[in-house]
């Protein structure tokens, strides 16, 4: 049981450690984005707006079809990755077009 939560909380930190990667560096980025290129509030504001919208978009489009993968792919024989990888990914592919 404690092997369990040791590896619960270690793969929880290697995929939190992404996300909060990627916020920092975005929140990094805010200076670089209003003086260099010199964009205006409106046109940041407008930035801001597409990248919330692209986050949600990313999440109705994929279905949680990454964890589920993630999940059963791991279970799987051989012969059941090939099928574990090509369903989800061609049903987002098709989905997403």
């Amino acid at each position: 049981m404690i092997r369990k939560i040791k590896e619960l909380t270690k793969d929880t930190f290697i995929y939190g450690i992404s996300t909060i990667v990627g916020r920092f560096l975005g929140f990094l980025l805010v200076p670089f984005y209003t003086n260099v290129h010199s964009i205006t509030e409106e046109d940041f504001g407008i930035y801001s707006n597409i990248y919330a919208y692209m986050a949600l978009f990313v999440i109705i489009f994929i279905y949680g079809m990454d964890a589920a993968f993630m999940k059963y792919s791991s279970l799987a024989n051989e012969d059941e990755k090939k099928d574990n990888f090509s369903t989800p990914f061609l049903f987002v592919t098709i989905t997403s077009v």
